[in-house]
């Protein structure tokens, strides 16, 4: 855009005048190539912040979006801080009555095709004509390369070093937070690899009865009545305590060999009929052969309806997980047919969960596939 001198003359100013004119039609051929094409613009790039990919970190995706150029030209409009036209008797020199009201793209266009012709009038101008004159249509011409210049901004692809170097630097902590994780993953195992296999801690039995024995070795739970009692395993789950536990289901012959497999956040304070604490969660598994049986959990307290069977044979080998990452409590029977469930655990700023068990029919063995 040229600068509007106060001191340019008649001359310099027609100069300017014509110039500007032939910009602006270049301009208005150069948007009318884009309408015709109508080819994608992109107009920019969203952020969308989704669920964890891995387990860690949210994931960041940049999506470009875009527009048609036809609907970009079809839809401009002024913005209203657009720099209003310069207006005025003398304006009219040549008696060509030139409607500078702009609401379309297309109003551009006429403005300009129209000013075009009459700067080249101004060309044959007496250079003794004046200048403050010149000066106003001069503005006019540099207000319509404006609008032009926005149309045509618009139509170019949006590009930003910004976005490239997020999505870069996204990718880089990712990378970068994968490796931290999986060493942090590679010891804990090595931890808990060290720390042997589960094993019931006696503290927590509630209430022993006289004919139910736990080995020595605490894998082992032998019941030969049918009675609620309660026990958890010893250690922390994904701390002092493996995340995955595997039992061998041993029902009292002949009865429904109820038994609830799952987790207590406080252990230690576990009643006899722990399915009723707050802190208690978990699978009920009953014998195939159970009478009236209704698949049903324990969440928090509260009998729960399932939509899974988790009936099972004696003899079979149930594995328990836990996954602190997602809260979240498997069940799955190994073998045919086989059946896997699953639970979403209370969140707690504090880690406390531990396996637990509440039997009424049936005993285990822990540790055993």
């Amino acid at each position: 855009m040229f600068a509007i001198e106060s001191t340019s003359s008649a001359a310099e100013l027609v100069a300017k005048i014509v110039a500007i004119a032939k910009v602006n039609a270049e301009i208005v051929a150069s948007i009318e190539d884009h309408s015709k094409q109508n080819r994608e613009v992109v107009r920019g790039v969203r952020f969308n912040i989704g669920p964890s990919t891995d387990g860690n970190l949210p994931s960041v995706t940049p999506n470009a979006y875009s527009s048609y150029s036809s609907t970009i030209i079809a839809s401009w409009a002024p913005a209203a801080t657009a720099p209003a036209f310069e207006k005025g008797a003398e304006l009219n020199l040549f008696n060509d009555n030139i409607d500078y009201s702009v609401r379309s793209y297309e109003d551009v266009k006429r403005l300009s095709n129209t000013v075009h012709i009459v700067a080249q009038k101004y060309d044959f101008l007496d250079e003794k004509k004046s200048p403050p004159m010149l000066r106003k249509f001069l503005t006019n011409l540099e207000i319509i390369q404006t609008l032009l210049g926005d149309i045509q901004g618009r139509l170019t692809d949006y590009s930003d070093p910004m976005v490239e170097e997020i999505v870069k630097t996204d990718a880089d902590l990712r990378e970068k937070w994968a490796a931290h994780v999986n060493r942090i993953q590679t010891f804990n195992k090595t931890m808990l690899a060290a720390l042997g296999p589960v094993s019931l801690d006696l503290a927590t039995w509630k209430t022993p009865q006289p004919t139910t024995t736990i080995s020595a070795d605490g894998r082992t739970l032998t019941k030969t009545t049918v009675r609620h009692e309660a026990v958890s395993v010893a250690g922390i789950i994904g701390s002092t305590c493996s995340t995955e536990m595997l039992l061998r289901y041993q029902p009292l012959a002949g009865s429904h060999g109820w038994l609830l497999i799952g987790v207590h956040n406080n252990a230690p304070n576990a009643s006899q009929g722990s399915y009723e604490d707050p802190g208690c969660w978990g699978f009920v598994v009953s014998v195939r052969a159970a009478i009236n049986y209704i698949a049903h959990t324990h969440q928090g307290g509260k009998q729960v309806v399932s939509n899974v069977d988790t009936r099972s044979d004696g003899g079979a080998i149930i594995k328990a997980t836990v996954d602190l990452a997602s809260s979240t409590l498997t069940l799955s029977e190994a073998g045919q047919p086989g059946w896997t469930t699953s639970m979403q655990l209370p969140v707690s700023p504090e880690n406390k969960w531990r396996f637990h068990f509440n039997l009424c029919a049936a005993g285990f063995v822990l540790n055993e596939a």
